[in-house]
């Protein structure tokens, strides 16, 4: 009677000893599918972290994938934030989108590899960039394992995204005047001319786009490759871009405040042109020529009194660079003008024609504003006598409006000078505080836009320099 009794408390006691035995493992593989369950939800976090990060890679312009990984990396945090992670540990953007330049670029410093396959494609129509994003297990899930030896903490998870590189659709900008305006009388802004019925709006300024406020505009240009309008700021001493479609505003290089790029200062820049290569040449009064990095924003000097040899201006009034990226700059020494044509190498100078006191009046310089190059590789002078065409090669002067040749409002204070496709010249003056229309074969000079003319704010005695995208 007492044997099955004795059994039933035999196997009781088995079984608790076994529940005893298998319980830490219990214990241990729940905590292992709570600890795992949260770091496989994290996981796709960050995998998406890595999706966004490329989709905003491909849809930079080719300029701006050479500096990108900033503005990447910060996309990627916002996102790994959301998702309640602190942040990553690398973010690695790779590309072959040929115009652009270091295709391989990393922000953090754990041990993540760069993945190396599978390759990139290859071919101007499989651009692709490649987002990698790296994050510490720790920062997924609770180390809910760290006692019994299986920590998260040095292991890293990596995602990472291949995306096609989107070619940035450019709106048509064709034809499209832009005018550096600063004080007085208003606010310093760049101001759209509708080349169709010259009205006038407000492109950027204080409260129209984001970024610096412009204070005192005076050079423009326009860069095609990039599809943005390039002015100066002489008070911010800074070299500005400007996005035309909203207005805003990043600084390309700045030598005063917060500073962008290391080299000499950008005071008093009175000439901006752009190299071929798409680099920036600025002339300054004090320190002469300088080209600037545009993605860097670094400034070398290329010609000046120190650097170079040959005859040098003592005060620059404008810089232009033809279609091979020959580069000449307009100036006085010592109170006569005339034009340089400086080496894009080694900075020497050579003078292609200066006034002197014989100088007939209908072909003086005079007191430069601006030069640019027509169609036909003519240099276009504007200045208060007139407005010249100068053959870089001979130096043969033509005047082609001024006293004695073609009629309209005498230009007396030119700021800036720009040529349509149609070979139609515009010029600038602070004293008509208007944009004149200059008939290249007559001379013949009348309102394009200004007081009367178009609609829209007024220039006032404010209006500097002016572009024209081709």
């Amino acid at each position: 009677m007492g044997q099955p009794s004795q059994n039933k408390k035999q196997r009781r006691g088995v079984v608790t000893l076994e529940l005893i035995l298998i319980m830490p493992i219990m214990i241990i593989f729940v905590i292992a599918a709570v600890e795992f369950g949260v770091l496989l939800a994290q996981i796709k976090q960050v995998e998406f972290a890595s999706r966004e990060g490329a989709r905003l890679a491909a849809v930079q312009t080719p300029g701006d994938l050479s500096s990108a990984i900033g503005t990447v990396s910060n996309r990627v945090e916002r996102v790994l934030q959301t998702g309640d992670i602190p942040g990553y540990c690398k973010v690695i953007l790779q590309h072959n989108v040929a115009a652009a330049s270091n295709p391989t670029q990393s922000t953090g410093s754990c041990n993540c590899p760069t993945p190396t396959t599978p390759a990139l494609p290859t071919g101007t129509n499989l651009a692709a960039v490649r987002v990698t994003v790296c994050v510490g297990m720790e920062k997924l899930a609770p180390d809910l394992l760290s006692s019994f030896g299986l920590s998260l903490n040095g292991k890293i998870v990596s995602q990472t995204t291949t995306w096609p590189y989107v070619e940035v659709q450019n709106l048509n900008y064709s034809g499209n005047i832009y005018v550096a305006n600063t004080v007085p009388p208003g606010p310093a802004n760049v101001t759209l001319v509708d080349p169709n019925n010259a009205n006038r709006s407000i492109v950027s300024a204080a409260g129209t786009g984001t970024g610096p406020v412009p204070l005192g505009t005076t050079d423009i240009v326009w860069d095609d490759d990039n599809q943005r309008i390039i002015y100066s700021d002489r008070f911010q001493q800074s070299i500005v871009a400007v996005d035309p479609a909203t207005g805003n505003r990043t600084v390309i290089s700045a030598s005063s405040g917060s500073t962008v790029g290391t080299g000499p200062a950008l005071l008093n820049v009175s000439g901006l042109a752009l190299e071929p290569s798409g680099t920036i040449l600025a002339l300054t009064s004090f320190s002469g020529l300088i080209r600037i990095n545009p993605a860097t924003g670094d400034r070398t000097v290329l010609s000046s009194s120190s650097v170079g040899s040959g005859s040098v201006w003592l005060m620059g009034d404008s810089v232009a660079v033809n279609a091979t990226g020959e580069i000449y700059v307009l100036g006085r020494n010592p109170s006569l003008a005339g034009v340089y044509a400086v080496n894009a190498v080694s900075g020497n100078r050579s003078v292609v024609t200066a006034d002197t006191f014989s100088t007939p009046p209908q072909i003086r310089i005079g007191n430069p504003a601006d030069a640019i190059f027509n169609a036909s590789g003519d240099l276009l002078i504007a200045s208060n006598l007139n407005i010249l065409s100068i053959d870089v090669v001979s130096g043969t002067r033509t005047q082609v409006s001024g006293a004695g040749q073609g009629t309209g409002s005498a230009i007396t204070s030119p700021q800036g000078i720009a040529v349509q496709t149609d070979g139609t010249i515009l010029v600038s003056d602070s004293a008509l505080q208007a944009v004149l229309a200059v008939d290249p074969v007559s001379g013949n000079r009348t309102p394009f836009s200004g007081s009367g003319t178009g609609t829209g704010s007024n220039f006032g005695g404010g209006i500097r320099d002016l572009t024209i995208v081709p």
